[in-house]
């Protein structure tokens, strides 16, 4: 048992980035490396693009006379609203002790079905192609439906490649009442002493539920190598890199494991904050 226990973990640190996906450029200085990168993720990514809509056209009108300008109206300056950031964000940054101004917003997803089945299986999705990200905020609230309490649902970060990718995997599991997973991953291969595992999420966030069919928040807050990691805003742990192949800039999204049988993550609320530098 213990050593499926521990080839699961590493599958489900390391299955993940193979298939990722990535979507608004960092900056403009990025241009050459993200088309690089875009070019890879086009040729053999699995993951799905969101569907877009066939354009109506408009019916064509009856001519009419041309109308008089109003020249008080036109002399008055037009005032755009400004964006208003969601509430499902602020609240959850002003949780984190940040502000608005601490950065700005990369995106915020569209609820999505992630699903891996068969034996140590999984499953990588993300709408957003094309976005890299560095010092950054990533959140969603997670319903899951697993066979084993191995299986789970989590992120993929900073991926640098598709193909023997250097990254980061962090993920949830319904074992020991519920546990996060986190490992580095060299070249596609998971390094063993930078694997760490928290167990008993329920005795430190009474609100997580590690039953199956239910829903938490997973919030994933990342400067450098230190990656605070929250459940349902309650401060859990902070998860450290170590690895020479430390990834400083790379893709993200939304993953599910497969010990056996199947395995269902619901993400909802999902978004990405970018935090200055």
């Amino acid at each position: 048992m213990q050593f499926r226990t521990f080839l699961l973990r590493s599958v489900f640190t390391g299955l993940a980035v193979v298939t990722v996906g990535c979507s608004a450029l960092l900056g403009a200085e990025d241009t050459e490396e993200v088309s690089e990168l875009a070019l890879s993720v086009r040729m053999t990514a699995t993951a799905l693009a969101a569907p877009t809509a066939t354009p109506t056209p408009f019916p064509t009108l009856p001519p009419t006379a041309e109308p008089v300008a109003d020249t008080a109206q036109s002399e008055t300056s037009v005032v755009e609203a400004p964006d208003v950031l969601p509430e499902y964000i602020s609240s959850e940054l002003a949780r984190l002790g940040l502000g608005e101004d601490s950065g700005e917003l990369g995106w915020e997803h569209p609820p999505l079905l992630v699903e891996a089945e068969g034996y140590l299986q999984y499953k990588f999705q993300n709408y957003e192609l094309l976005t890299l990200v560095e010092d950054f905020v990533i959140s969603a609230d997670i319903t899951w439906d697993t066979d084993t309490g191995l299986a789970g649902c989590g992120f993929v970060i900073r991926a640098d490649k598709e193909a023997d990718p250097n990254a980061y995997t962090i993920g949830l599991s319904r074992s020991s009442n519920g546990s996060v997973n986190w490992a580095t991953l060299e070249n596609g291969v998971p390094i063993k002493n930078n694997a760490q595992s928290v167990a008993g999420l329920q005795s430190k966030d009474p609100s997580f539920d590690w039953q199956n069919n239910t829903t938490n928040r997973i919030t994933i807050v990342a400067r450098g190598e230190s990656f605070d990691v929250y459940t349902n805003g309650v401060y859990i742990e902070t998860m450290t890199g170590q690895s020479p192949f430390a990834v400083e800039k790379g893709f993200t999204g939304f993953l599910a494991i497969n010990e056996s049988g199947k395995t269902s993550c619901h993400f909802q609320n999902g978004w990405l904050w970018h935090l200055n530098k």
